[in-house]
């Protein structure tokens, strides 16, 4: 019997190409930290293009601590400079400003100086003395409970314009501004005459000297310490020995790019860390290369892009600022962008991967006792690392994952629903968006979040009726979402208190798309 003609067209079939179920890919949190380096397209699925009040740890990323006050100066006036005091058990912090040194060490300021033209006091200490200058006054010596004038002898040297010091191998060394030398006194002398070290007659360098610091250098089986010059061209000096009439012995002269700042240089581990106009210099791979690094040899190569357009901006200001906060493996960069605000790279100094913190009201850096202080442009000095606020402020976090092809370019994908994985106590709101192809974030979507259960007190709460308090706790916090495209990129703004955040991974639910064939 011959085949009925139906007289309707029939569809063409798709020609199976894998199969359309939804399928879950966990991404870890972005430990990689902020690239502020690659291309949009190029970067690893664990960066981030933007990193704001997280910091990358090893196996999580977590929302940054806050700060509290620790002393009010009254001054109402940024405090340029804080420098610490130890000796034995005597722990002092001075805090600079408004013309006056301040003990800050408890929270009643004691005013020890006042009257001075210049903030950006330097202190070497060596034994129970303290030395301190500034480039526009006087020296002023510093012994854990006074200030009093200096003592240190020099023909032909104006005292008001040394400003810079370092104590090195039982001696005490200071920058004369606007030179090219040094001056240097005796052994454990903590006065009496200075020797005058004119490093123009060593070389050829650009501009003046403006600051000293010692390098670490593994030497066979023991370490030594290398004598450090830098020059405000970039010319760098290194000096063995102990003694620069005696002993001293050039280990080389060295170029880097131009320092931003004289109190924007630190010790990291075995190396000396320089902010400059290349990106973040290590000193130590310098010397061992023999010549300039190479961008990738940068300890800021990944954020390359953001350290040259602040350098750029900028140009040398003394409100570049650098600090070591070993307990809270944090490398601080403080990168000013404003008369009266900064910005701040933070590098885990374990794993190298960067983050930002927004931290507008510091100005000024000292780590000390296993804590870290700030000085605040109003005139208080606050502990930072501690609690879960700044001050009382609510903490706002911010973070974009990487776009991500999700190993297949040719293709789009359809995002169904997305979950973070937290673990925290109980955290503010947040928000999130995701974006296909590069475009912008404009759909927002809020995750409903537990607010913090307050202690309960035995034998004062009600039996029964009460609440326990929140435990930190690790949950899946699901969102349903519909967009569709071959690059998708997620971005999460969190508002904390009452407590911190730790991120341990992103899970997406998506359909891989296809041809009809």
């Amino acid at each position: 019997m011959p085949q009925r003609y139906s007289g309707y067209p029939q569809p063409a079939k798709a020609k199976p190409r894998g199969s359309r179920a939804s399928k879950s890919v966990t991404m870890p949190a972005p430990v990689g930290g902020w690239n502020a380096r690659d291309a949009l397209t190029d970067m690893e699925p664990t960066d981030a293009v933007q990193l704001i009040n997280f910091f990358p740890k090893q196996k999580t990323v977590t929302s940054r601590n806050g700060y509290v006050s620790s002393c009010n100066t009254a001054s109402g006036v940024k405090i340029e400079m804080l420098v610490g005091f130890q000796l034995g058990t005597t722990t002092k912090r001075l805090a600079c400003s408004g013309g006056k040194i301040y003990d800050a060490t408890a929270s009643s300021p004691t005013t020890l100086g006042s009257g001075y033209a210049g903030n950006l006091w330097v202190g070497a200490q060596m034994g129970a003395q303290m030395t301190l200058v500034n480039g526009t006054d006087a020296p002023v010596v510093y012994n854990g409970s006074t200030i009093a004038a200096h003592a240190w002898t020099a023909s032909g040297l104006t005292y008001s314009n040394l400003n810079y010091a370092l104590a090195f191998k039982s001696r005490m060394y200071f920058v004369e501004a606007n030179t090219q030398h040094f001056w240097y006194g005796g052994v454990q002398a903590v006065q009496g005459a200075l020797t005058k070290f004119d490093l123009s007659l060593v070389g050829s360098f650009k501009g003046n000297l403006i600051a000293l610091a010692t390098l670490p250098s593994g030497q066979g089986s023991y370490l030594t310490n290398f004598f450090v010059a830098i020059f405000s061209e970039g010319d760098v000096v290194v000096y063995s020995g102990s003694d620069p009439g005696v002993d001293f012995s050039l280990v080389g002269k060295f170029n880097i790019g131009i320092p931003l700042s004289p109190y924007a240089i630190t010790t990291l581990g075995g190396d000396l860390m320089i902010a400059t106009s290349r990106g973040y210099e290590n000193l130590a791979l310098s010397i061992a290369s023999g010549e300039a690094l190479a961008s990738h040899q940068l300890i800021s190569d990944k954020i390359q892009d953001a350290v040259l357009q602040a350098a750029n901006l900028t140009g040398p200001r003394s409100d570049w600022r650098m600090a070591v906060f070993q307990p809270g493996q944090m490398f601080i960069v403080q990168v000013p962008y404003a008369t009266a605000s900064a910005t701040y790279h933070v590098r885990n100094i374990n794993t190298g991967a960067w983050c930002q913190f927004d931290l507008p009201n510091a100005y000024s850096w000292l780590v000390q006792q296993q804590s870290i202080y700030f000085g605040g442009r109003d005139g208080v000095v606050y502990q930072f690392n501690v609690g879960s606020t700044d001050n009382g402020t609510a903490i706002k976090q911010t973070a974009q994952l990487a776009w991500n092809y999700f190993n297949d370019r040719a293709d789009v994908k359809h995002l169904k629903m997305l979950a973070f994985n937290l673990t925290s106590i109980a955290t503010g709101s947040i928000n999130v968006s995701v974006a296909n192809d590069f475009g912008l974030f404009a759909r927002w979507t809020t995750f409903a979040r537990p607010s913090l259960i307050t202690n309960v007190v035995w034998d004062v709460a009600t039996w029964k009726t009460c609440s326990w308090p929140d435990v930190k706790k690790t949950t899946l916090y699901w969102h349903n979402f519909g967009i569709v495209g071959k690059a998708l990129s997620l971005q999460m703004v969190a508002l904390g208190p009452p407590s911190a955040i730790d991120w341990n991974s992103t899970t997406f639910i998506l359909e891989q798309g296809g041809f009809l064939g």
